[in-house]
């Protein structure tokens, strides 16, 4: 969805019941505050997002396999979005799959699920030193293609 503003003209004092505490009654002050912090969020938001340029970075990742066409690694600000295909191969547990350069490690260690010949459940796991593991959750080794789609910060 496409960032929007309030667009409604600014609303003026009409008739106040005073018998009615303020805390209980909305005022033209306060529908005026809300257009004014919700239209300055959106244009706060607009200016990151247009300022914050996607970075491909998939060239600068040393793999330990073959990766088909699909696999990328998008830096956009502070984030990393990785979309990894790897080969059809035997698949050991704790095997390595890629090294990320320095400048796009993430600071803590994290996993993030993958699926092997969408029959295997298993889990990438990203580590600060910039090694990228596959692990699973059943058997010492399976065959196939690893799928895996996630973000990360670098913060």
């Amino acid at each position: 969805m496409a960032i929007q503003n309030i667009t409604y003209d600014n609303k003026e004092f009409l008739n106040q019941n005073v018998d009615v505490p303020l805390i209980n009654k909305v005022t033209d002050d306060d529908l005026n505050e809300i257009k004014s912090v919700v239209n300055n969020n959106a244009t706060e938001l607009q200016d990151y997002e247009t300022s914050q340029e996607n970075e491909d970075i998939t060239s600068s990742i040393t793999f330990n396999e073959v990766v088909t066409d699909n696999t990328r690694f998008i830096k956009k600000g502070n984030m990393v979005y990785v979309e990894f295909q790897g080969s059809s191969i035997t698949r050991s547990q704790d095997q390595l799959i890629a090294t990320i350069p320095e400048q796009y490690r993430p600071i803590k260690q994290f996993f993030a699920p993958a699926v092997i010949n969408a029959s295997t459940y298993a889990c990438v796991v990203v580590n600060p030193t910039g090694l990228m593991r596959v692990n699973f959750i059943n058997d010492n080794s399976v065959n196939g293609r690893l799928y895996a789609n996630f973000w990360y910060s670098l913060d």
